[in-house]
C-alpha cells in the first residue's frame, strides 16, 4: 500500500512539474491563436527556458511584421481609393464639358434640321429620329454621371450628398421606383475618407437594387 501511495504521489508530482514547465508552451499556442485571429498588439514575455525564449521571440517578430504589414496595406488601399475618386471626378468633369456639350449640340442641330425640313418629309423623320438617340443619350450621360461623381463631399458634407444622390436617383427611375433616405446621428465628424467610402457603398446598394430588381421602394438608413 505504502509503494502504491508514492507511486501515485510521485505520478502527480511529476505531472505537476511537467505541467508546470509546459506553460511556456501553453502562452505561445495562446498567442499564436491570436494572431490567427487578426490580434497583433500582444507580446509574449520573457522566459526561463533559452529555447521557449527563442519561440516566443520568433512569435513576437511575426506579429509585429505582419502588423507592420497590415498598416503598409491598408495606407496603400487608401491611396488606390483616393486615386480612384480623383480619377472619376476627372472623368466626370471630362464627360460633361466634352461629350454633354456635344450631344446638347447636336440636339439643338437636329431640331434645326426638322424645323427648316418641311417639304422633305424623310429628312426631317430623319432628325427627329437623331434627336430621340440623343435623348437617349444624354439620359445615359446623366446616370453614369451620377455613378462618377462623389458630389462635393468636402463642400457639401456627406448629408447633402446623400440626399442628392437620393434625388437623382427618385428623377432617373424609369420604372417609377420611389427611393427614400433616412439618416440618425451626426455625419459631418466622419472622416473624408469615410465618409467617401459610405457614400460609396450607398449608391452601389441603390445601383445593385435599381440595375438588377424591379423594387417600388428602396429605403436608405444611414445610422
Amino acid at each position: 500500500d505504502v509503494a502504491i501511495m508514492l507511486a501515485g504521489g510521485i505520478t502527480i508530482l511529476a505531472a505537476a512539474m511537467i505541467g508546470h514547465a509546459l506553460l511556456p508552451a501553453r502562452s505561445i499556442i495562446g498567442a499564436l491563436h491570436e494572431i490567427e485571429e487578426g490580434q497583433l498588439g500582444q507580446r509574449l514575455g520573457k522566459f526561463k527556458s533559452t529555447e521557449f525564449n527563442h519561440i516566443a521571440n520568433a512569435v513576437n517578430r511575426l506579429a509585429a511584421k505582419l502588423k507592420q504589414t497590415n498598416s503598409e496595406r491598408m495606407a496603400l488601399t487608401a491611396r488606390l481609393f483616393q486615386v480612384q475618386e480623383e480619377e472619376r471626378r476627372s472623368l466626370a468633369r471630362d464627360l460633361h464639358d466634352e461629350f454633354g456639350q456635344a450631344l446638347t449640340a447636336t440636339r439643338a442641330l437636329a431640331t434645326v434640321i426638322e424645323a427648316s425640313a418641311q417639304d422633305r418629309p424623310d429628312i426631317a423623320r430623319d432628325a427627329r429620329a437623331i434627336a430621340k438617340t440623343q435623348e437617349r443619350l444624354m439620359g445615359t450621360l446623366r446616370s453614369t454621371l451620377v455613378r462618377l461623381r462623389s458630389q462635393s463631399i468636402e463642400e457639401l458634407g456627406l448629408e447633402a450628398s446623400l440626399r442628392q444622390l437620393i434625388t437623382d436617383f427618385n428623377a432617373q427611375s424609369k420604372i417609377g421606383t420611389v427611393f427614400r433616405l433616412q439618416m440618425t446621428g451626426c455625419l459631418s465628424d466622419l472622416q473624408k475618407r469615410v465618409a467617401v467610402d459610405l457614400y460609396r457603398i450607398v449608391q452601389e446598394c441603390l445601383t445593385n437594387a435599381s440595375k438588377h430588381g424591379r423594387p417600388t421602394e428602396v429605403s436608405v438608413r444611414v445610422e
